[in-house]
């Protein structure tokens, strides 16, 4: 696996060194395999590319283990695989038949619905919800009194 404090591993974290874009293409090209500018090529050549089948596992079972790693933390009642990476079926089907290996109980995987735009949304959402709090903030505050000019005439006389 990835050095957990080197300079990648502390800007992106070592998980995403592992799973993620760079580092699937970066293992696929360490490992024999013809050069491959996406994760999608990658994914791509799995029927004819014993490479590309085998760091396809390897990140599968890595995503396995993360999710066994969580589920026995949180007890989850669903895990949804989201990004570019994470709704590929291929790779949800691994991570799927990888499970089992690390751990006895059953757990429920899916591809999200929103495939790539899962973090745009998410952070919309986020954005939203500020606001959302924003504005009960501001609907709290108690209304300002209006001060009449006569008001001021009065209390300085």
């Amino acid at each position: 696996g990835s050095d957990l404090t080197s300079r990648a591993a502390l800007k992106v974290g070592a998980f995403e060194l592992e799973v993620g874009s760079a580092g699937i293409v970066a293992r696929y090209e360490a490992s024999g395999g013809a050069h491959a500018g996406t994760v999608r090529e990658i994914f791509e050549r799995l029927d004819t590319d014993r490479i590309a089948a085998e760091v396809v596992g390897y990140v599968a079972d890595k995503v396995a283990l993360a999710i066994v790693a969580l589920q026995a933390i949180l007890d989850l009642d669903k895990v949804i695989l989201g990004g570019s990476i994470g709704v590929q079926p291929e790779l949800v089907r691994r991570v799927k038949a990888a499970v089992p290996k690390f751990f006895a109980r059953p757990v429920d995987i899916a591809a999200s619905s929103l495939g790539s735009r899962a973090g745009l949304v998410g952070a919309v959402a986020a954005a939203a919800q500020q606001l959302r709090r924003q504005r009960r903030d501001i609907e709290d505050i108690a209304p300002v009194d209006v001060v009449r000019q006569s008001d001021l005439a009065g209390a300085a006389g």
